[in-house]
């Protein structure tokens, strides 16, 4: 869901457990809090309420930063790692 919501152009707020730490980057793309801190997640949420201009950027970016993991992308990946471990094998 973190990464619909990226494409999708909307703000960020996550925690940098798991998955999202790969995927976003606070203050750039969104506002990363603590794990179980639900005072964290209400300041941050706070804070896209009332600055929109923060918000729109968060936003911005988290959906230019999602165009780089699209499937596609993924499997250049891993089509460039079976390259590398098949020019091992040949050496």
């Amino acid at each position: 869901m973190l990464l619909e919501a990226m494409a999708a152009g909307l703000p960020i707020v996550s925690t940098g457990a798991g998955g999202a730490a790969e995927l976003v980057s606070d203050g750039n793309t969104a506002l990363v809090v603590e794990p179980h801190s639900p005072q964290s997640l209400s300041r941050a949420i706070g804070a896209l309420l009332e600055d929109r201009d923060l918000a729109g950027r968060l936003g911005a970016a988290a959906k230019s930063a999602a165009r780089e993991y699209t499937p596609e992308t993924y499997a250049r990946a891993v089509i460039r790692i079976y390259q590398a471990l098949a020019g091992e094998v040949h050496r």
